[in-house]
């Protein structure tokens, strides 16, 4: 990746001079979204976004593009998923009024906004076009190019990324190794029907801790300011939950996922959801793709 990174020699850490950018954070005002990117969102920084198709994905980048004009911020959300007037439906079901939204996918065209806009989310890289026919040349250019005019123009670019059954991200490593932030929307199905909670989990984290926040999630959007309910009986909030998850297929030197879902007693989604964080923690080693993917304990 050439993203202007050219100090060759070596500075004492004490002796650098640390630019006033980092000490700049766009606010939403919302305490949990801006604890989770670190005090707020980094003029200049690129993150990702990942979750299943009703995780909120769409509504929460919109809600927190919504707070950051609020307060005084010029925002985009350039989408190629859905035409602007399914956006402004659903804006209107939320509440949010101060978003810019258009259907832009070229890739230069985007590139240039970047001048213009405070925050810009990308809806999704899948839909992103560009001169060039290789899809690695391709995906290099996008998420290359869209780091360096984010770092270069302090606008904090957003990306939406669409990930498998199994978790896994479509295509390579290249872009979540390339963003700064990477966040995940993940959402359980209880007896058949979807969780009002969300989890979003902050994986990496170059300006901030990384960390698991949980979100209440209505029919008109996410509810900021609701008092998450206290675990009851032996019902354990959900971190622990996930904690103990981890430790029960760790127990196993491999496994599939149909073979960690009857382990947790659990669905098949809840099942790749923790075999793909152990992967990402270093614990497993994933060989094949999809259901048929086989994740080895390391030693």
């Amino acid at each position: 990746m050439n993203l202007n990174l050219n100090t060759t020699d070596f500075v004492r850490a004490a002796d650098i001079v640390i630019p006033d950018i980092y000490n700049r954070r766009l606010k939403t005002n919302i305490e949990r979204v801006d604890r989770a990117f670190g005090s707020g969102i980094l003029p200049g920084s690129a993150f990702t976004l990942t979750g299943s198709p009703g995780s909120g994905k769409t509504t929460f980048l919109l809600q927190t593009l919504d707070r950051l004009a609020r307060n005084g911020y010029k925002v985009g959300y350039a989408s190629g998923e859905e035409c602007v007037a399914m956006l402004g439906n659903t804006c209107k079901r939320i509440g949010v009024k101060h978003v810019g939204v258009a259907n832009i996918t070229n890739i230069d065209e985007l590139i240039k906004l970047t001048v213009d806009f405070d925050a810009l989310v990308i809806d999704s890289f899948a839909t992103l076009t560009s001169k060039f026919k290789s899809s690695r040349q391709h995906e290099r250019y996008c998420i290359q190019e869209l780091c360096k005019a984010a770092k270069a123009n302090e606008c904090a670019v957003g990306i939406i990324l669409h990930i498998s059954k199994s978790g896994q991200y479509k295509g390579s490593t290249l872009i979540p190794h390339s963003v700064d932030t990477v966040l995940h929307l993940h959402r359980d199905m209880i007896e058949g029907q979807p969780d009002n909670y969300v989890s979003m989990i902050v994986n990496k984290n170059r300006f901030g801790p990384t960390c698991e926040e949980q979100l209440l999630l209505t029919s008109r959007g996410f509810d900021w300011t609701a008092q998450l309910p206290k675990p009851e009986g032996q019902v354990a909030p959900k971190s622990v939950r996930k904690d103990q998850e981890m430790k029960r297929l760790l127990e196993h030197k491999q496994l599939d996922v149909a073979k960690a879902q009857d382990l947790l007693k659990s669905t098949r989604q809840r099942a790749s959801y923790i075999l793909r964080e152990l992967t990402l923690r270093g614990k497993f080693n994933k060989s094949g793709r999809g259901t048929t993917a086989t994740y080895k304990r390391k030693k």
